[in-house]
């Protein structure tokens, strides 16, 4: 089952034994599929539908050799801390103590849905995140207006 479309910006709790609410919306848009959890690229953690994955780390595999230190690097950072995921009776995951330390996550975090993929961000170091951004973001919104109208 292929999934896009995840959307939306919600804010949830980390208890003391690593588990987290998954968002309802979000667990709506999953459908009990299979999860995987990883490192992002940014300070902050990637929870992929375990079909998307497969095809992020196929991707991955197949553009990169064993012998390249870039490679080795990228395969570290997203393939290795790669874990799978299942939601409890209650709607929570629990999250790995070495990728809650990965990407700072302490007590209140904040899930994106991000079409094919959810970050999970601590709420703090996204909210430092978003303002160090902002200097960016027009620039960014810039380069988008050459694609075209939207209509």
């Amino acid at each position: 089952m292929e999934i896009s479309g995840l959307s939306g910006q919600f804010n949830s709790t980390l208890d003391e034994k690593g588990r987290i609410l998954l968002p309802s919306k979000l667990r709506e848009q999953l459908g009990g599929c299979s999860l995987v959890l990883t490192r992002g690229v940014d300070k902050c953690l990637w929870l992929f539908p375990g079909e998307e994955w497969s095809k992020v780390s196929k991707i991955l595999l197949e553009n990169s050799s064993l012998f390249r230190a870039r490679s080795q690097m990228i395969q570290r950072r997203l393939l290795a801390p790669a874990t799978d995921l299942a939601v409890d009776k209650n709607g929570r995951i629990n999250i790995p103590s070495s990728l809650q330390k990965s990407a700072g996550l302490v007590r209140d975090c904040i899930f994106i849905g991000l079409d094919d993929h959810v970050e999970i961000w601590d709420e703090e170091l996204y909210l430092e995140f978003e303002e160090k951004c902002e200097l960016d973001i027009k620039d960014a919104w810039e380069e988008l207006g050459s694609l075209g109208d939207l209509g």
